[in-house]
Formats: structure tokens, sequence, C-alpha cells
């Protein structure tokens, strides 16, 4: 369980010998109600200005998203904006994926870029995304759904009622079109 020491305007005292044994790259500090890190020789490496953040700096290499002026970007441990803060959220997937989700005339729109905001799939293209593994991301366009690979190109068209993932010895799609199922092998897709 985490606890929320920004909410309850509290921290917490440790020592070096303590700040020395957690098993992070950088580490999360609490300045006037912001999110900074610092690292394990106390010094300051991003000063504090963030809301709130997801994952961790484990590595030199890991990228956090955060939260500035109420909108999620993404950045890295020396404090690069990866992905910059214009989204109302931002999910990530495997293989350096993130899906962002902006709101564009009163309703939500969803894209793919990689971890350096490169566009893999443009914002408001397909209604959402489930990545499954390294495998696949199964995609809807108007109540249908389809699958693409992680560089954008679709593998199944979006044209089946659904799809749902089945592993057998090989990753299986199986498609529902009316009362037909079509198994897909993303083995011989890729």
């Amino acid at each position: 369980m985490k606890y929320n020491f920004q909410k309850h305007n509290v921290g917490i005292m440790i020592n070096s010998k303590i700040l020395a044994s957690i098993n992070l790259f950088l580490i999360p500090i609490i300045g006037n109600g912001k999110i900074g890190f610092i690292n394990k020789n106390e010094k300051i490496i991003i000063n504090p200005q963030f809301e709130e953040m997801k994952d961790e700096f484990f590595t030199e290499d890991s990228l956090v998203r955060v939260k500035r002026d109420s909108k999620w970007g993404v950045i890295d441990a020396f404090g690069k904006v990866r992905i910059p803060f214009n989204n109302q959220e931002i999910n990530k997937y495997g293989d350096g994926l993130y899906e962002i989700r902006v709101g564009l005339g009163g309703r939500d729109s969803r894209g793919l870029v990689d971890s350096n905001n490169n566009i893999i799939v443009p914002i408001g293209v397909y209604g959402n995304f489930y990545y499954y593994k390294e495998f696949a991301i199964i995609i809807t366009l108007d109540n249908k759904c389809g699958a693409m690979d992680k560089h954008g190109a679709v593998i199944v068209p979006p044209i089946y009622d659904s799809i749902n993932w089945t592993q057998k010895t090989d990753p299986i799609l199986t498609a529902k079109l009316g009362d037909e199922k079509i198994e897909f092998n993303l083995n011989l897709l890729r």
C-alpha cells in the first residue's frame, strides 16, 4: 500500500544509509507540494514541479509519466521531456509505446506514440487500444475490432464484432463476425 505524503502535506526523514539502500536511480521528493527527484548523493536532479507521477526511475534509462499544470507528459532521468505535457492521460505499454489521450471537441481522442514522441497512430484514428504483450494491439473503429502491430501496421482489419486473445503454443487472436469465429496466429502475421 502506498501512502500519499503529498496529499497529507507530510514528509518522511531518512538518513544517507537508508537513501543509499533504496533500489532506484532517482528517488522522488516533495518540495512546496510538488514532486521532484534526487539521486542517492542527495543532489536534486529534477526540481520539484510535478503534481503526480506514475512509474519509477529504476535506471538512468527509465522514463516516468508525470503531471504538470494538469497535463501528463513523459520525462527521462535527466529531466528531458520525451512526450510533451498536453495529454489528459498517458498509458504505458511495453516496447516503449504510450497511448496518449486528449480531449478534442468534447470527446476523448486517443493516439499511440513511442518514447521519443514519434507518432505511431495519430490521435483520433481509432477508438481504443488494448495492448497484448509484444504481439499485437487490438484496435477499435466504429464499434468494430481489429489488430495492428507495434509499428501501427494493421494486421487484422477492424471489421470484427469482437476479438479475444487465446494463448496456446502460439499467440492467437480469435475474432468473431456474426456467428463465425476466425483464428489468427500472430506469429504468422508479423
